[in-house]
């Protein structure tokens, strides 16, 4: 059992976390707030937990996608919005306090029912390798908030995952000749969960006898998520040369946004002042530049594969999804996240319109879905395809204002506000 004295420390007095401004921000803190009124309003009285409010740990009741799942998410959006000081109580329509002890509550929750500190708890499968990282990273952000007790369950729980890893191998979707090896779901989303797991557990416990390997499995990892066929070794690969991602048979745009998980890595970095690991981002553009990419119709003219325009040629929101998958609306904050960490990573002129403007776009979309303040989008993770579950709404947003507020503080940018941006279009009007 790894002692709890031994966790690395974040050190958050060298680090200036003043909220953000500007209209990318704006919209971001506003989405987050409506979400976090969902999770302590609705959603806490629909799961009964108002009834146990004396008792040191809730009671999930329902399969793990229908509680527990929700609950890391929740706990997740409202942790890190204490930390980045983006909770507002009037937004949010509760009290500091009120907030602050149900995330710690749902949080403690959520990992003492792993199975590793409970008999017959949920964890220890690869569909719950995201949710431990989740839950994990959410708890040591907030690790002084946690007593002894909980943080030893915390520990133990990223241990024992871990230690299930140290026999992975990353996984590709193409022989290195091009013959596919599976029709389910991509490797990309497996092989990422994994990386970024063991990316937190080095981390985290980083004096563990264990470090070294998990560091060299995750390395493995990253550079294995989204290798493309040119580079391709006698392992294979999971993206062809053109940028695209098979995922059930077909072109997957909600497989192609899971470059955005770069944000999970750079946000450890950040955290305790390291270098990216090796095979982090590397292939971003490719994958980004394919998602824009149009092809001749039937009728001989140029359509775009993905994305969406009006009758006026207006860009909207929605998703095409020509694999024939269920998805569209709901995966507006995977895209979306997606488009940020484009903007981040300098590459906001390689689409029309631009990388930013897009993420204005998918941030309409969001923002229209959580018109009632009220919305369980909040929570529930994209169904890409039936029984596949991704990261939830507000989970993905709050990764893109990590990513935006990391960039911001390391470029010493001023982000355009609202009145700028209208100032900016009137005087290109004036001009013309």
């Amino acid at each position: 059992m790894y002692d709890i004295e031994k966790v690395n420390k974040i050190d958050w007095s060298m680090k200036e976390l003043e909220v953000l401004g500007g209209d990318l921000a704006d919209d971001l803190i506003l989405a987050l707030n409506k979400s976090m009124r969902y999770i302590i309003g609705k959603f806490w009285s629909r799961k009964l937990f108002k009834k146990e409010a004396k008792s040191d740990y809730l009671t999930f009741r329902g399969p793990f996608d229908k509680t527990i799942r929700q609950c890391i998410y929740g706990a997740k959006v409202m942790a890190l919005s204490f930390r980045f000081k983006l909770f507002d109580a009037d937004a949010t329509g509760n009290a500091e306090f009120v907030a602050r002890d149900k995330y710690i509550k749902l949080l403690r929750s959520c990992v003492y029912h792993h199975e590793s500190n409970k008999i017959n708890g949920w964890g220890g499968e690869e569909a719950t390798i995201s949710h431990v990282y989740e839950l994990a990273v959410s708890a040591w952000m907030v690790w002084s908030k946690l007593n002894a007790r909980d943080r030893q369950l915390v520990v133990n729980m990223v241990e024992y995952e871990a230690l299930m890893l140290e026999d992975a191998s990353p996984r590709f979707d193409f022989s290195v000749d091009g013959k596919a090896l599976h029709s389910s779901q991509s490797s990309v989303f497996y092989n990422s969960d994994v990386a970024n797991f063991l990316n937190l557990a080095s981390k985290m416990l980083d004096k563990h006898e264990c470090v070294q390997k998990w560091t060299e499995i995750m390395t493995q990892f990253y550079k294995a998520t989204f290798v493309i066929k040119s580079d391709a070794d006698d392992r294979g690969y999971n993206v062809n040369d053109q940028g695209y991602i098979i995922n059930y048979g077909g072109r997957s745009p909600y497989a192609s946004s899971q470059i955005s998980t770069v944000s999970k890595p750079m946000m450890l970095a950040w955290m305790t002042g390291e270098d990216l690991p090796a095979g982090v981002g590397d292939k971003f553009e490719i994958i980004y530049k394919a998602f824009y990419a149009s092809e001749q119709n039937s009728k001989g003219l140029n359509e775009p594969i993905f994305v969406t325009f009006d009758k006026k040629e207006r860009p909207c929101p929605e998703i095409k999804t020509p694999d024939g998958a269920v998805g569209g609306k709901v995966t507006y904050s995977s895209v979306y996240c997606m488009d940020l960490m484009a903007y981040c990573l300098g590459l906001d002129s390689v689409t029309v319109p631009k990388s930013r403007d897009w993420a204005k776009i998918r941030m309409r979309g969001i923002l229209k879905k959580q018109r009632n303040g009220n919305s369980k989008c909040s929570l529930y993770a994209p169904q890409v395809i039936k029984g596949v579950h991704r990261e939830a709404l507000s989970s993905s947003l709050m990764d893109a204002y990590i990513a935006l507020f990391i960039y911001i503080a390391n470029k010493k940018v001023k982000e355009p506000t609202k009145t700028d941006r209208h100032r900016q279009d009137r005087n290109i009007r004036v001009r013309r």
